[in-house]
């Protein structure tokens, strides 16, 4: 069971598979990879031309231009994806002029799909930096490290303090210094976080997702789940749906009035 749900939580926030078609949960997993600064799963894009994925929409008759488009909107959802995960607003802008700006000049679907990989990498070295740039010893960034990749098990102090070398009193002491918080609390936070983009990303149950994050029972994780949102967690997720739904009519508005 402790494999099984390994794989799925890995799955989900780090798939190691080439995104040879545009399906709605390999775009997701494009954002969340620059989001989250996961280099070396976007080094794999390297080379691949954007424009022949498979389920992409037809913006234009040329295709050209379909691409161009195409980038305008990537650079616009990566720019949001990374302002909600942290990064300053006027540079997420800044960035995504540029790289629209880039792609206006360019004359072939290569072109703008090399300006597009650069774009992506742009954003995930930055969201990478961000996330590892706040001051925080080595033993505590092990930890950091070592909880990011273990949020599918249950994460004691004994462990970290194997990961860092650290006995539990001390650690205890240094990692709420450093971050703010208990061990315990933030192990939970960023486990939260990870449930909502589930419920966000996915249709796992509510019992699959409390299970692949290790919680206690299901009602635990709506408990915790409320406590931090304010939200229980089927609230949470059909107030995302009917936000990407507003979205779409938004979007499909806007295309009508072109």
């Amino acid at each position: 069971m402790q494999i099984k749900n390994e794989m799925i939580y890995k799955e989900f926030v780090q798939r190691e598979e080439q995104f040879v078609h545009c399906s709605y949960s390999e775009e997701l997993d494009f954002y969340h990879n620059i989001k989250e600064g996961n280099v070396e799963l976007l080094e794999e894009l390297r080379g691949v031309d954007f424009s022949l994925q498979k389920g992409l929409g037809s913006l234009s008759d040329d295709k050209v231009q379909n691409a161009k488009y195409h980038l305008v909107i990537a650079t616009a959802m990566t720019a949001r994806y990374c302002m909600e995960a942290g990064m300053e607003h006027e540079a997420a802008f800044t960035a995504s002029d540029m790289f629209i700006k880039k792609a206006d000049k360019c004359t072939t679907t290569m072109d703008i799909s090399k300006v597009q990989f650069d774009m992506a990498m742009y954003y995930a070295k930055y969201m990478k930096k961000l996330r590892t740039s706040r001051v925080y010893s080595l033993p505590i960034t092990k930890c950091i490290d070592y909880i990011y990749n273990h949020l599918h098990k249950k994460i004691s102090l004994t462990e970290l303090c194997e990961v860092c070398g650290l006995s539990e009193g001390y650690l205890s002491r240094l990692f709420k210094s450093e971050t703010g918080k208990t061990v315990t609390a933030y192990v939970r936070e960023k486990k939260l976080d990870t449930a909502k983009n589930m419920l966000a990303h996915s249709d796992y149950s509510m019992s699959m997702i409390s299970e692949v994050l290790s919680f206690a029972s299901q009602s635990h994780f709506i408990r915790q789940f409320k406590e931090q949102e304010g939200i229980t967690p089927m609230q949470y997720r059909k107030y995302y749906t009917r936000e990407l739904e507003l979205q779409g009519v938004r979007k499909s508005f806007s295309n009508d009035g072109r």
